[in-house]
């Protein structure tokens, strides 16, 4: 498959400005795309690429650029909130191994880094989830931080993904939850997102 890029003009509006983008293209096949956008270097605006994971959001949620611009991933809302006051909030990041390091490695970097902010983290495993195209099943970690807020509540998923050139990329996956209700709503979600990647 060629490797596909999004071209937009340079609009007046901060998100254009960033991105340069509105939309993706969706490939045959699941893989890591480049995209290209515009960002700003100093004063001067440059063409910068940056790496997505080709998932289909939800029905029913939207992209929510701003946030992802701020976070540096891909970050989906329930249509009609924002980041800030969603109660649920999937997001994508996309990171370039080069070296290959193994995917534990990348698993246990986003615990520790979780439990080192918050004192009083408390780690369960989930079940994973299956996919055959990712190696079988799919991790799933969920971590809780009462003093996280607004969502306390997080489960992670990552995997091993390459682009149109076979490099070597790590997916993860988040969904963030206010409260174990708002967690059981969108759980579905996550785990579609995973299992039709």
């Amino acid at each position: 498959m060629s490797r596909r890029f999004l071209r937009s003009g340079i609009g007046v509006s901060l998100v254009s400005l960033l991105f340069g983008i509105s939309g993706t293209v969706v490939p045959a096949r699941a893989e890591v795309q480049k995209v290209l956008f515009v960002c700003l270097k100093g004063k001067a605006k440059e063409i910068c690429p940056q790496f997505r994971a080709s998932f289909k959001p939800p029905d029913g949620w939207v992209e929510d650029k701003i946030a992802g611009a701020r976070q540096g991933r891909v970050v989906w809302v329930p249509k009609g909130r924002s980041f800030d006051n969603a109660p649920n909030v999937l997001s994508a990041l996309v990171q370039i191994d080069k070296q290959k390091v193994p995917l534990s490695t990348f698993e246990s970097r986003e615990i520790d880094a979780f439990k080192q902010k918050f004192a009083n983290a408390v780690q369960t495993q989930l079940p994973a989830i299956a996919n055959p195209r990712l190696g079988g099943t799919v991790k799933v970690a969920k971590l809780t931080a009462p003093t996280r807020k607004p969502r306390p509540i997080q489960l992670i998923a990552q995997f091993v993904d390459k682009d149109a050139d076979d490099s070597p990329f790590v997916v993860q996956l988040t969904l963030d939850a206010q409260t174990e209700a708002a967690l059981a709503e969108a759980r579905p979600k996550f785990d579609a997102m995973i299992k039709t990647y």
